[in-house]
């Protein structure tokens, strides 16, 4: 006797299908700029060696050093920057989160920036943090927030973990126009809260 045909989803022919990799990375460096390259290079790499196109691979290391290069810039020294990064290569999506200690003060202006830059359309907040930058001293513009939104098609979010500890992440799809903002609503994957 033979065993009875094994159960199936209707409309499947019962053929395995092998899940999309998801991409994981978690670092703990110092604050130093040279770091900053370095994951930029690395993110474009094995983006493009998923195959995935130029434009996205671009998109992704060009937001995620943004994000590393400001905490870089505003850390304490000999504190520890925490870099995540996640690609989920079935969603077509990255998330990638920068945690680190600053100057309450400088985390305050970056809530405010966030805000700015998350509230109008991509190219317009881009644009206003330019020209606002022309009225300010040009170190502490945060103008590659801007850029992320507008080139990266993306979406930021600040939380404030404590008075001067801050975690950044950014929310990048790889079909530019898709709603970036769902990206970063509700818990983050593997978040306990």
């Amino acid at each position: 006797m033979s065993a009875p045909p094994a159960a199936h989803a209707p409309g499947s022919s019962g053929q395995r299908t092998q899940a999309a990799p998801v991409l994981r990375l978690n670092l703990s460096i110092p604050p130093d700029w040279r770091h900053v390259r370095q994951l930029r290079d690395y993110i474009n790499g094995v983006m493009q060696s998923f195959g995935k196109t130029h434009d996205f691979a671009d998109r992704c290391s060009m937001c995620a050093s943004e994000l590393l290069e400001n905490a870089v810039k505003y850390a304490y020294p000999d504190t520890a920057i925490v870099t995540r990064l996640e690609v989920d290569f079935a969603e077509l999506t990255m998330q990638a989160e920068v945690e680190n200690f600053a100057p309450p003060e400088r985390l305050d202006d970056l809530e405010r920036v966030i805000e700015k830059v998350n509230r109008g359309g991509p190219f317009d907040s881009y644009v206003l943090l330019l020209t606002e930058t022309a009225y300010k001293d040009a170190s502490t513009s945060q103008v590659g927030l801007g850029r992320v939104r507008a080139e990266g098609n993306a979406w930021l979010r600040c939380d404030r973990l404590a008075p001067n500890r801050v975690r950044m992440t950014v929310g990048v799809p790889e079909r530019r126009g898709h709603p970036a903002s769902a990206l970063l609503r509700g818990k983050r994957r593997g978040d306990p809260r």
